[in-house]
C-alpha cells in the first residue's frame, strides 16, 4: 500500500503545538466551566453565519502568519504560571465578509487569566482573508485552540485534528549572553527549491512504519526546529504525535536527514529562526 506525505509551513511558540488542520473546523464541548465574555457584535453586516464553506477564511499570511503573529503576541499569564495553572483554552469567533473578527467568545475555558489573555491576543488581530460560498464572501465560525503547557510536564499526545497551539512557560533568563531565535522573520526560511521541493523530498524519503500501516493508522506528527545562520537544521523537538504509531519518530528522522535550508533573513542578514513543519501520514485507498 503506497503512502504519501503532506507538508505545510507553520509555527507559533513560546512553544506552540499547533498544528494545522486541514478540516474545517474543530467541534468543542464547552462543558460546565464555559466562560462567554462580552465581545464585539456584529450589529453592521447582516446575513447567515456559515459553518461549512467552499473556501475557508485565512489570516494574511496563511497559517505561517498565523502563527508567527500568536509567537511574537501571547503571552503566559504569570498569576497561572505561579499557579501551575495549564490546559486548553478554546476561542471561537467570526470573521466578517470585510475579513474583520467579531462575536469572540471562549467556549472551553481553563483559568480566567488564560481566557482573557487569548480574547485579548485574538481581537488584536488585523482583518483577515474572508470565507467564500459560491464564490461570494460570507459570515463563517472560526475555532482556535490555544494550549498552555508548562516546561517538564509530559505531552499531552491524544489532542483532536484541529488547529492547535501551544504556549509553553517562559524559564527565567540566563545571564549567559545569547543570539535570539526569531519566530517572525521578513523571509522566513526555505527549504532548497521551495516548498515543492520539501514535499518532494519527504514522499521520497518518508517511510510509513509498519505498525501503523497494519493497523491502519493515518495522521499527522508537528516537529518544530531551529534554522541557523549557515541553514542548518538544529534543536529539533517533536510537539504532536499520533499515540502508538510511530509517526513522531518518522517525522524526526525525516528532519535530521534534511540538506541545509536558506536561513531567514532580517534587514538583510541571516537569523536563527523557529520552523514548524506537520507532516501528514495519509494510507492510499
Amino acid at each position: 500500500m503506497n503512502s504519501c506525505c503532506i507538508v505545510m509551513k507553520t509555527i507559533f511558540s513560546l512553544f506552540l503545538l499547533s498544528c494545522l488542520s486541514l478540516n474545517t473546523f474543530s467541534q468543542v464541548n464547552s462543558g460546565s466551566n464555559t466562560y462567554k465574555p462580552v465581545g464585539r457584535k456584529d450589529t453592521g453586516i447582516m446575513g447567515k453565519i456559515f459553518s461549512a464553506v467552499d473556501e475557508l477564511p485565512e489570516f494574511m499570511g496563511g497559517q505561517q502568519g498565523l502563527m508567527n503573529y500568536l509567537s511574537s503576541s501571547i503571552r503566559y499569564p504569570a498569576d497561572a504560571r505561579e499557579k501551575n495553572k495549564e490546559g486548553r483554552v478554546v476561542v471561537k469567533f467570526v470573521v466578517c465578509t470585510d475579513g474583520s473578527l467579531c462575536n469572540e467568545e471562549i467556549v472551553k475555558s481553563v483559568d480566567s487569566s488564560m481566557d482573557q489573555e487569548v480574547l485579548r491576543v485574538v481581537k488584536a488581530m488585523p482583518n483577515w482573508k474572508p470565507a467564500k460560498q459560491n464564490g461570494q464572501a460570507v459570515k463563517t465560525y472560526y475555532t482556535l485552540p490555544v494550549t498552555f503547557k508548562l516546561r517538564g510536564q509530559a505531552r499531552d499526545t491524544s489532542l483532536p485534528d484541529a488547529r492547535e497551539y501551544l504556549v509553553k512557560k517562559e524559564e527565567p533568563q540566563s545571564t549567559e549572553p545569547e543570539e535570539k531565535i526569531f519566530y517572525s522573520v521578513e523571509h522566513s526560511a526555505e527549504f532548497p527549491g521551495g516548498m515543492e521541493a520539501l514535499q518532494k523530498f519527504l514522499n521520497s524519503h518518508l517511510k510509513y512504519p509498519v505498525g501503523a500501516r497494519e493497523d491502519g493508522l493515518a495522521g499527522r506528527a508537528i516537529v518544530q526546529f531551529v534554522v541557523d545562520r549557515d541553514g542548518s537544521i538544529k534543536d529539533i523537538v517533536l510537539v504532536r504525535d499520533v499515540p502508538n504509531s510511530g509517526f513522531g519518530k518518522e517525522a524526526v528522522r525525516l528532519v535530521n536527514s534534511m540538506p541545509k535550508w536558506k536561513p531567514g533573513t532580517q534587514n538583510g542578514q541571516p537569523v536563527r529562526m523557529y520552523y514548524t513543519m506537520p507532516v501528514t501520514f495519509k494510507l492510499d485507498r
